[in-house]
């Protein structure tokens, strides 16, 4: 390729512009097209380049990948968000998720390091779908607890119909004006996927596939990155609830996992279970602090919310695997046996030849693999990446040695479990996170239970 067209292609792609070329049919440049034709002639050169349709115009085109620039990410939460990328929080009805996403945005919005993790600061758009009220005395326990305020975090009047083209115009027109006034966007809430869905379906691979491209014109359009919270499924609380689609598009997954009844005993487990291209961040546990809001009700009753505080735990040790999930760890111990990283379609195959379900259904076997990897994931037995999974220790090895040369990938703490041949074998569990099997929701009617519950 000419050097000179080649420089002049990337830079006209590095802003955007339209580039004008000489004859390239034979070795040229403008010089001899103003000696041979005139400014007329190099007029119409740059005309040509400036009409619908022409080369320069068109957005699909292939470059060398020598034009292709690697640049270091750029982090909105440091290990847990990237900067212009989409990401869902997922969970059962009560699981606290709308807890958690609420914290990274305020402190995003006033540059406040989340749980312990550098963020960067600007201002945030909450679509707000249901329990304003809940929203409202949320933001304050924070401010209180924070000892700050957060003027940057916007909260929207209605719910979004992100289906409907007209509500997503009124969406980025309300962006825009926020915009005007305090600076672009770096993060927008969507609270929950289906009360800001509009007229659809979320089963449908064809309109979820919709809500994807919505959300991702609106990334793009305000150039910031997007947040779902949703529900997960009814029948298989490992997964979002509605199309798969939904997760192939994220950059990065998380699921939330509320145990224990009363504020005492409760703990939340945040856990990755997916992320594109880095390594998934480690779980994190918090506990609910309650907050006085400093107001009381009709009953001179205090009015309090809720804050989440990162918690210490002893490290979780597991008596014992259910046949699932030591079916589907000793199936990704068998593919990985080399120390490569094995796939997720590899190791689901291995999961259903070993018998992972009780019944032989695609159905039954799909729930029993999504609920074993969610459990492996969120004890730290196992490790993901770009859909890669590998075991996060060996057999007896010793704490503290990685699992593979340069490559640190395990927690510090061993705990034995109980094989029914009387070895233990003994695997790294987080020590800040519990050991639990996760529990499947009993109630179909999720929004109801969720505009009526403290805990979202």
């Amino acid at each position: 390729m000419n050097p000179g067209i080649e420089a002049a292609t990337k830079a006209a792609l590095s802003i955007g512009a339209k580039m004008a070329t000489p004859d390239l049919s034979r070795k040229s440049d403008f010089w001899d097209v103003w000696s041979e034709q005139g400014p007329d002639g190099v007029k119409a050169r740059i005309t040509a380049a400036k009409t619908p349709g022409a080369k320069s115009d068109r957005q699909f085109r292939f470059i060398s990948s020598s034009h292709l620039e690697f640049t270091a990410p750029k982090w909105l939460i440091k290990n847990y968000i990237e900067d212009q990328t989409t990401t869902s929080f997922f969970g059962a009805a009560g699981s606290m998720k709308t807890f958690v996403t609420i914290d990274m945005g305020l402190s995003i919005s006033t540059g406040k390091d989340w749980q312990g993790n550098r963020v960067k600061k600007g201002p945030v758009l909450y679509i707000c779908g249901e329990g304003k009220g809940g929203i409202k005395k949320r933001v304050a326990a924070w401010e209180i607890h924070n000892e700050t305020k957060a003027p940057l975090f916007f909260v929207s009047t209605v719910a979004a119909q992100l289906l409907d083209p007209a509500s997503l115009s009124d969406v980025e027109a309300a962006a825009d004006e926020v915009t005007a006034t305090h600076g672009k966007p770096v993060l927008v809430i969507i609270d929950t996927l289906n009360r800001n869905f509009g007229p659809g379906d979320e089963n449908s691979t064809s309109d979820m596939t919709k809500f994807i491209h919505a959300i991702d014109h609106l990334k793009d359009r305000l150039q910031c990155a997007i947040a779902v919270i949703h529900h997960s499924g009814l029948a298989d609380a490992g997964r979002g609830r509605g199309s798969s689609a939904l997760r192939g598009a994220m950059d990065f997954e998380y699921n939330c996992d509320k145990s224990g009844e009363t504020i005492e005993d409760q703990t939340l487990t945040l856990t990755n279970t997916k992320t594109k291209d880095h390594e998934a961040p480690m779980p994190k546990t918090f506990k609910p602090v309650l907050i006085d809001l400093g107001i009381v009700d009709e009953d001179l009753q205090p009015i309090t919310s809720l804050v989440l505080e990162i918690t210490e735990q002893a490290p979780a040790k597991t008596k014992g695997l259910s046949l699932a999930n030591r079916t589907a760890l000793e199936a990704l111990k068998a593919l990985a046996v080399h120390g490569d990283d094995v796939s997720e379609t590899a190791w689901r195959s291995e999961c259903y030849a070993r018998g992972i379900a009780t019944t032989d259904k695609p159905d039954a076997k799909q729930k029993a693999f999504s609920r074993a990897r969610t459990f492996l994931l969120s004890s730290c037995l196992i490790g993901t990446r770009n859909d890669l999974y590998w075991i996060t220790s060996s057999d007896k090895i010793e704490p503290g040695h990685p699992d593979r040369p340069g490559q640190d990938r395990t927690c510090p703490a061993l705990s034995p479990l109980d094989e029914p041949d009387g070895q233990d074998i003994y695997l790294r569990v987080c020590p800040s996170v519990r050991s639990k099997e996760p529990e499947l929701s009993q109630s179909d009617d999720f929004e109801e239970e969720e505009e009526n519950a403290e805990y979202i």
